[in-house]
């Protein structure tokens, strides 16, 4: 008896896991056909590198991926989420607007390294603040002039204080772009529960 409770259990899971597979396909098929839909009407000459949104998908859902797909994430995240938490906490349109807020890549190639960050740049009142986010460092921002004794203490065979970062416009459009932001919000959502308008900023990965 209690072999076959087992058995019934087992297929019951499998049956269930299997079941999650197919939603989770069904979603990346609307998720290619939609992303390369708006891609292909609105920069024909251009479109969004699929290859890139199943790249990301499979790092949020396997919560792996190098630092280039966890860059690109994480920098979605915060292009969402920072006019939204400017304007939910009291400032205008045009205050958010004026701050200029842009998000980027950064790769220390050139000065002998393999890494990629996001770069954080905003303005205020002081002038222009730049700041650097390292998903392999639980997502930690800190700004753009510390990062010599913050790479000092966290040394590895991809980057030590010694590396210079440099502007990695390859993929910055798209981290930026509607479209990814949009495929990167529906998969946290739908894998995982989390809503973006409500994300707090502390540690965007916490919740895979």
């Amino acid at each position: 008896m209690q072999i076959d409770r087992l058995k019934i259990d087992t297929q019951e899971k499998y049956d269930a896991l299997n079941l999650q597979r197919e939603h989770h396909k069904k979603f990346l098929q609307t998720i290619k056909a939609n992303s390369f839909d708006r891609a292909m009407a609105e920069r024909p000459e251009n479109p969004i590198s699929l290859s890139l949104i199943y790249s990301s998908i499979d790092s949020i859902k396997y919560n792996t991926g190098n630092c280039a797909d966890m860059s690109l994430i994480l920098g979605a995240i915060i292009a969402k989420y920072i006019p939204q938490r400017l304007t939910g906490i009291g400032f205008s349109k045009n205050n958010v607007f004026d701050a200029r807020i842009s998000t980027s890549l950064m790769y220390n190639s050139a000065s002998g390294g393999n890494h990629v960050v996001v770069f954080l740049t905003f303005t205020d009142s002081k002038g222009i603040s730049e700041y650097i986010l390292d998903p392999w460092l639980d997502a930690r921002i800190f700004k753009k002039e510390e990062s010599y004794e913050i790479y000092k203490n966290n040394s590895s065979e991809y980057i030590n204080e010694n590396h210079c970062f440099e502007a990695y416009d390859k993929y910055t459009a798209i981290m930026n772009s509607a479209e990814y932001i949009d495929a990167i919000t529906k998969t946290i959502n739908l894998l995982y529960r989390v809503n973006l308008d409500e994300i707090q900023l502390t540690n965007p990965f916490k919740f895979i």
